[in-house]
């Protein structure tokens, strides 16, 4: 029942259906195909919500559904994603949903404007291959002492999990203010050595 059968709809695109009825919550589902067919390979099990209509932060969001027992596979201030798996039934999913609307109307505030994460909207500056970094000698240094130097390691918000970071690329510091910015938030900054960003691991001049 997770999934559509015959003419019937799924679990997971009733709940999308919910979903869609609270004013300012986005829903992300198949239409998406209709806008960019390399999409087309969508997980109907992954509900990606977007928050900015709603006013809600989604990692106050997400902390208040953690206390309530529901994990969900990521949460940042404005998207956050439950996941249905072949261990639910249509009551827990129904438990699920109402626990994020009833969270979500519990944070509720002045809709907001949609602001891209750091990842989607960067230029990366590449000084050298991401292999000669690598191998490179290496260095911790302050986040100002950064500025201009060559990273050694990855920095990837996640959401999505796209490095906004990567070896070899040179670093800016709207670049680090942004991914700075994203950690203090409660993003959750993976693969580097140091979450904060309040250093980072370069190349050795």
């Amino acid at each position: 029942k997770l999934f559509k059968v015959g003419n019937k709809p799924s679990t997971a695109e009733q709940a999308r259906e919910r979903f869609r009825a609270v004013p300012g919550l986005g829903v992300v589902g198949a239409e998406i195909a209709e806008r960019c067919p390399a999409l087309l390979a969508h997980d109907p099990t992954k509900i990606v919500l977007t928050l900015p209509g709603t006013g809600a932060d989604g990692q106050v969001v997400a902390d208040a559904l953690e206390a309530r027992g529901l994990h969900l596979e990521f949460a940042d201030r404005d998207t956050f994603c439950p996941v249905i798996t072949l261990a639910d039934t249509p009551e827990t999913v129904d438990f699920m949903v109402t626990e994020i609307i009833a969270a979500v109307e519990e944070h509720r505030g002045d809709p907001r404007p949609l602001v891209p994460i750091t990842a989607w909207t960067l230029e990366p500056d590449t000084a050298m291959t991401p292999r000669d970094a690598f191998f490179a000698d290496h260095e911790r240094v302050s986040a100002a002492d950064a500025v201009g130097r060559i990273a050694a390691e990855t920095a990837a918000p996640y959401p999505p999990g796209v490095p906004a970071l990567a070896p070899g690329e040179r670093i800016h510091a709207d670049t680090l203010a942004a991914l700075q910015a994203e950690a203090a938030s409660g993003t959750r900054i993976a693969y580097c050595g140091d979450p904060m960003l309040e250093t980072v691991l370069v190349v050795r001049d």
